[in-house]
């Protein structure tokens, strides 16, 4: 089968050949050199004997990485010019020894699977991409990795384009009057307390595992809050973003961390490596195409998001990946699975329509509810003599805000709820219409699937993932 060429934009961030130079990693610094960490014992500390167990593994990557060195004939002592593995000499010991560029690892076939070995090179701007995040078998993914996959599966579109939006507001903040320090450390500390980060060690641990640093973290908040400013503002002027790509993508990385995004797509990643460890036969090869060019088709998504090195390797694993996990996905909607979903959600997936009326204060907001609730007057007559903002809404209660939802649930339709504060006023809700979860609706069937789905991969995950970076709920600290 004959291999679609690869547009040019992707195809040059194919690199060609392989280092030329492997620095030797010893037994007695596996974790500076091989990339291993301490793993949290998932209190936000870091014990003795998870950093024992840590250092072990890193020793036994070191050892495997040294095995497969001399597998193709060349001890890493060796400090030859000549560092491409020998196919024929793996081929001896059921090992085939092969670069991997896109991943900055030895990449060994063993049994028509992919087991990535981290290499020992890492340049310090690296570095922080190669963060560890999950071991399928004897793959290790890193965040790089996790974040590429997303770029295949066409996932970072809307924070891609937040983050040159960031980037212009931090320019145009730094040039003007600043942000005030009460609002960055409010973010901050919001920031910390979602996350149950009470100290700052606890703080410094959870950055330090996740590739970032200090100034990773106020940069962040500073971009924020000068967008948000800029919200409020109306401001439209004007500022060029990085001139370099390498600078977006950096900013990429720690936007997706930092937001919690990234916990989303380590997860999602994990299930296509549970889908591959639990499959019996290798994905029909029509489905690997389909998915091959479905990538290279796919157009609309900045030239920066695909400078990242990636190799031919990269996108036949990457559409191997996605192909076994739809078609795994797809067999498990049956008509009696998706009837038996339904019957665990039919509040949430309650269909709700409401109008909001939104004032500036408690007095306004409590006259609007008895002119609604005694006199009869719709909302729209109240926005428009009172020259306020009414939006209409159609969502699902779970979707609704934790306060509006308690609001909701005893509420009938036409009633006018109590007014819920907002940071900068008052909402008046009214409820026009609810309707019960029912799968010929596209909308809850489609979230009824999702469900199925993530419980399915979400058990298989347990069975073959171990985490090394807690990404939310899902982690799971040794399996």
């Amino acid at each position: 089968m004959q291999n679609d060429p690869v547009p040019a934009g992707i195809a040059s961030a194919f690199p060609k050949g392989a280092p030329d130079e492997i620095e030797e990693c010893t037994e007695s610094d596996p974790v500076e050199k091989c990339g291993a960490v301490p793993q949290c014992d998932g209190n936000g500390s870091f014990g003795k004997q998870s950093l024992q167990k840590e250092r072990a593994e890193g020793k036994e990557i070191a050892r495997q990485l040294h095995a497969a060195l001399l597998v193709k004939g060349k001890d890493p002592n060796d400090n030859g010019e000549d560092a491409q593995p020998d196919a024929e000499k793996g081929a001896e010991v059921g090992a085939h020894v092969v670069w991997d560029g896109g991943h900055g690892g030895i990449t060994c076939q063993m049994d028509q699977s992919l087991v990535i070995l981290p290499t020992v090179m890492q340049p310090s701007e690296l570095a922080p991409w190669k963060c560890p995040v999950f071991a399928a078998g004897s793959r290790v993914v890193n965040v790089g990795d996790v974040i590429d996959a997303a770029f295949f599966c066409d996932e970072l579109g809307p924070v891609s384009e937040r983050v040159s939006d960031l980037v212009r507001a931090e320019a145009r903040a730094a040039e003007s009057e600043g942000i005030d320090e009460a609002v960055l450390q409010a973010k901050s500390e919001q920031w910390r307390g979602e996350r149950e980060l009470i100290t700052a060690e606890e703080t410094e641990a959870w950055l330090i595992l996740r590739g970032l640093t200090l100034d990773d973290f106020s940069n962040h908040f500073f971009r924020h809050a000068a967008l948000e400013k800029e919200a409020l503002q109306s401001k439209s002027s004007e500022v060029e973003a990085p001139e370099t790509d390498l600078d977006l993508r950096e900013l990429l990385r720690i936007e997706l961390l930092l937001s919690g995004e990234f916990d989303a797509l380590a997860l999602r990643h994990s299930w296509r490596f549970a889908a591959r460890q639990a499959a019996t036969t290798e994905p029909p090869l029509h489905l690997v195409e389909a998915e091959r060019t479905r990538f290279q088709q796919r157009a609309g998504f900045p030239a920066w998001l695909g400078t990242r090195a990636h190799d031919r390797l990269w996108l036949e694993e990457m559409a191997a990946l996605e192909a076994g996990y739809r078609s795994q996905a797809e067999s498990l909607l049956s008509a009696e699975a998706r009837a038996r979903m339904l019957t665990t959600q039919h509040l949430p997936l309650t269909r709700v329509q409401l109008e909001v009326l939104e004032v500036e204060s408690l007095d306004a907001a409590r006259e609007a509810f008895l002119c609604v609730r005694e006199d009869g007057i719709p909302l729209a007559e109240i926005a428009a003599d009172g020259r306020y903002s009414l939006r209409h809404l159609d969502a699902f209660y779970e979707d609704l805000p934790e306060d509006l939802q308690r609001s909701v649930l005893c509420a009938t339709a036409g009633e006018v709820l109590e007014p819920i504060p907002r940071a900068d006023g008052y909402q008046l809700w009214r409820l026009l219409q609810k309707q019960e979860a029912e799968l010929a609706d596209s909308a809850v069937r489609e979230r009824v699937d999702q469900r199925i789905q993530e419980r399915h991969f979400s058990e298989l995950a347990t069975t073959c993932i171990r985490w090394m970076m807690p990404c939310g709920t899902p982690y799971v600290a040794a399996i």
